[in-house]
């Protein structure tokens, strides 16, 4: 809108010479006298949808899971639970960091709810499931919850990439990673549930 009006005041902006040194500059009234409106929506404290809200959306569950996922896989190969956590915190903020450079579009408010949210699944799968399940069952609710999170992942990376072509962007290298996570998402999941289903079948 801005550069709308610079130009059209470029355009409108004579220069009548009078001999002097200094030029007489005249500016339109069409445009001068034309006033700008310019609206800033602001952004909800939750959207109901993919777009990104101040605090939570539909990607505050994504993060959730997959702080569940990653704590899940934290207590399969670690048995230093609270480092672990550490370092899924620190993954976390890594990708935060990461969606901000290829210019994913999110306030501070919502990147901070997303670190803390992730944060949150990472410590539930972490301290709270081996105590309500056992050791059997985290592989079936490591398997469902990847399943889960890559049908949201979907859905969420599609509308987004949507909105940029529409936009004219092409965000390639955003499809050649989604369908590097897909399949390896995939092949952990089947893995787990394969893994699962037997113990569950001979035990």
């Amino acid at each position: 809108l801005f550069k709308q009006f610079e130009k059209n005041y470029n355009n409108n902006l004579f220069v009548k010479e009078n001999g002097l040194q200094n030029s007489q500059m005249e500016i339109s009234r069409k445009y001068m006298n034309t006033p700008i409106m310019v609206t800033i929506k602001e952004k909800k404290f939750f959207n109901a949808g993919w777009s990104h809200g101040k605090y939570f959306d539909y990607w505050s569950f994504v993060h959730f899971l997959t702080g569940v996922i990653l704590g899940i896989g934290a207590i399969i190969v670690s048995a230093h639970n609270f480092l672990s956590f550490v370092l899924i915190i620190i993954l976390l903020i890594i990708y935060e960091g990461l969606e901000k450079k290829v210019k994913v579009s999110e306030n501070f408010e919502n990147m901070l709810s997303d670190i803390i949210i992730g944060s949150a699944g990472s410590a539930v799968a972490i301290f709270l499931l081996p105590n309500i399940i056992s050791s059997r069952d985290i592989f079936g609710v490591l398997g469902l919850s990847i399943i889960i999170n890559l049908i949201c992942v979907s859905k969420g990376w599609k509308n987004y990439l949507k909105r940029k072509a529409e936009q004219g962007s092409s965000y390639i290298y955003i499809l050649y990673t989604l369908y590097y996570i897909y399949t390896l998402g995939a092949f952990i999941a089947i893995t787990s549930l394969v893994y699962w289903l037997i113990n569950l079948i001979y035990q």
